[in-house]
């Protein structure tokens, strides 16, 4: 049996790995970036939830905008 940090790091690889794909496939149906935002939000509570709390700050830039599950200030005026 692996290490408890060995098997939360390969799940975290996992998670993200799915996050990303599931992200690429949510553009590519066409959601607004206030629809991915909410997608995120849920996607990362459930990701901390799995992963025991582990922190997920989970953003993507997309048409040069961040699209975050939990937006911080200023970042409209990130480049």
């Amino acid at each position: 049996m692996l290490p408890r940090r060995k098997r939360t790091s390969t799940r975290a690889r996992l998670l993200l790995g799915y996050g990303r794909a599931s992200v690429d496939e949510l553009i590519d149906d066409g959601l607004t970036h206030d629809e991915l935002e909410a997608w995120m939000h849920r996607f990362t509570d459930n990701a901390a939830e799995t992963l025991k709390g582990a922190m997920i700050d989970a953003y993507a830039v997309i048409d040069g905008r961040i699209v975050a599950a939990n937006p911080w200030e200023g970042d409209d005026s990130y480049d």
